[in-house]
């Protein structure tokens, strides 16, 4: 955290040198200065979201698996998170997760039998099936629906056509859905599968494992995390995007995907801005270590918050693509 704090404070310089040492055009500065602002927003929030207690500091959760639909006419995600959580304490009873009570819980089951649960403002109390014991392992299924309040996923749209994106730094995720939504509790891996209509695409997270037409209008995009990941940086972004990969090579003979997803409209811009992210990899990579998540991508999904990018896990969003940006953004992974 310290390394990172005296990169971001370096960029941060940077852009501050670049307003008094050149000449800098009033829109850029104007960028710079929200997107300054941001960090140091979400750089407060994050500090104080450390210093919170967990919902339950009695599970430390290993995996997650989100499988939502999104709808746009109208607007709503309905779906099914799965969790495996291991007990920390001899005697676990009960489990108690964050979700705001504008999405519905349905049920909630481990394996066949389902679980009493009581829904609160913010979090959510499942009483188990048994105790378990210190270092047991409880699956939990948890079917929810809703329509999402506040800026954890935004319903939006460009030209008309619907937008839908997420920006859960530091605790939005429990905006869209059922977690333990604490920075310090990594999940090992996460997947994330996201139906939506057949013209949509969907970025997220980790490596594309699947694309499925489900022969009814819509499809399915199956997204794999597996390195460590925690709740705020789980994400999505889907529209009618344009997609391009760029290709990062780090070894004579291995190389990774950049994927990009834009707006159509952006297309021609992202496609000059956004190749300069493979030599951001490689100057990173040669200058301090090698970009920690090789194994399966990088990669920039346009999001609707003008004036702001988050640096979600593989996955940044952004809403503008100067090349100080990019920069910015892949330093935070």
């Amino acid at each position: 955290m310290k390394t990172l704090l005296l990169f971001t404070l370096a960029v941060l310089c940077t852009v501050a040198g670049a307003a008094f040492g050149q000449a800098v055009p009033q829109s850029m500065m104007t960028e710079k200065e929200a997107l300054v602002k941001s960090e140091a927003r979400s750089y407060a929030s994050l500090m104080n979201a450390k210093s919170k207690p967990a919902s339950d500091p009695n599970i430390d959760v290993k995996y997650y698996k989100l499988n939502i639909t999104i709808t746009t006419a109208p607007n709503y995600l309905r779906g099914t998170v799965t969790m495996k959580a291991v007990s920390s304490v001899s005697n676990l009873s009960s489990v108690t997760l964050d979700l705001m009570n504008t999405m519905i819980v349905d049920s909630v089951k481990v394996g066949a039998t389902r679980l009493a649960f009581s829904q609160q403002p913010t979090t959510f109390t499942i009483t188990l099936n048994r105790t378990y014991g210190n270092g047991e392992l409880v699956t939990i299924d948890i079917y929810y629906r809703g329509v999402p309040v506040g800026d954890g996923l935004r319903f939006s749209s460009h030209g008309g056509v619907p937008w839908v994106y997420t920006f859960s730094q530091p605790y939005g995720a429990r905006d869209w859905w059922p977690c333990k939504d604490h920075p310090l509790d990594k999940a090992d891996s996460v997947d994330i599968w996201v139906t939506v209509g057949i013209s949509n695409k969907v970025g997220s997270n980790g490596k594309l494992v699947a694309v499925i037409d489900n022969g009814n209008g819509t499809t399915t995009y199956k997204w794999a995390e597996r390195y460590p990941i925690s709740t705020e940086l789980v994400s999505l972004a889907t529209t009618n995007y344009a997609e391009f990969t760029n290709w990062f090579k780090y070894t004579p003979t291995d190389s990774m995907p950049v994927l990009n997803y834009v707006l159509p409209e952006h297309l021609a811009t992202a496609q000059i801005d956004l190749p300069k992210t493979i030599d951001m990899l490689r100057i990173f990579s040669d200058k301090y270590s090698l970009y920690p998540f090789v194994m399966e991508k990088y990669g920039h999904a346009e999001f609707g918050w003008t004036g702001s990018a988050l640096e979600n896990q593989t996955m940044t969003s952004f809403g503008f693509s100067e090349e100080w940006v990019l920069a910015h953004e892949l330093a935070h992974q």
